[in-house]
């Protein structure tokens, strides 16, 4: 876990972009979970679903003042990345088994909750 920090670190102050160096660290990252100043992070869940931004948030905190703020919150409260990543690329850095376990974190969990949201929205219009 150390070591992963430390290569972030070391690649960003290299100069390497945030994004790509951010998502090669998620790739590189070993635990399923952790606790940390009391607070718990669970990256894996049920061992399948790769919640990957939460894995982030983790990282980013342990070099903070390197990534620019605005960029950081854009990523943790909008799910945006500050420029265009392919698939591919993302697919890459990640690595197979964490984009597929990304891949059923997003379908499994993003977009069920946007169905159950979308539902629960005409159950209200109805009434």
């Amino acid at each position: 876990m150390l070591a992963v920090v430390d290569w972030l670190r070391t690649s960003l102050l290299a100069g390497r972009a945030w994004p790509s160096a951010l998502l090669e660290a998620a790739g590189r990252w070993p635990l399923p979970q952790e606790e940390v100043d009391g607070v718990r992070y669970q990256y894996l869940l049920l061992g399948e679903a790769f919640d990957w931004l939460n894995l982030a948030s983790r990282l980013l905190l342990e070099v903070d003042g390197l990534v620019p703020a605005d960029e950081k919150e854009a990523l943790l409260f909008q799910s945006r990345l500050p420029q265009e990543v392919s698939e591919v690329e993302f697919r890459n850095l990640l690595g197979p088994d964490k984009y597929r376990a990304h891949l059923n974190y997003f379908y499994g969990v993003v977009v069920e909750e946007a169905l159950l949201l979308a539902v629960e929205e005409a159950i209200r219009k109805e009434s």
